[in-house]
């Protein structure tokens, strides 16, 4: 395994090897695909304002790509 190589991130997309730490036992994956990062609030236009110029809120998911994932390797029996 070195930086380049291909590997399964934690939503099972392929991904690519960025970083392997010194003891080989963690490596860093970023991976292309679309993934879930974290829940904000935004103005729902749709709905009727509340006041002058304040609308009600509601949750909006924000999804990122190119996320690296820090991840543990798993010995398999390839590599024992």
């Amino acid at each position: 395994m070195k930086v380049g190589d291909a590997y399964r991130c934690p939503d099972n997309h392929w991904a690519r090897i960025v970083w392997i730490s010194e003891n080989g036992k963690l490596i860093g994956v970023k991976c292309a695909q679309k993934h879930f990062s974290k829940m904000t609030r935004v103005a729902d236009l749709t709905k009727s304002r509340v006041s002058p110029g304040r609308y009600p809120s509601r949750d909006k998911k924000v999804f990122v790509r190119n996320l690296v994932f820090l991840m543990s390797v798993v010995p398999t029996e390839k590599t024992l």
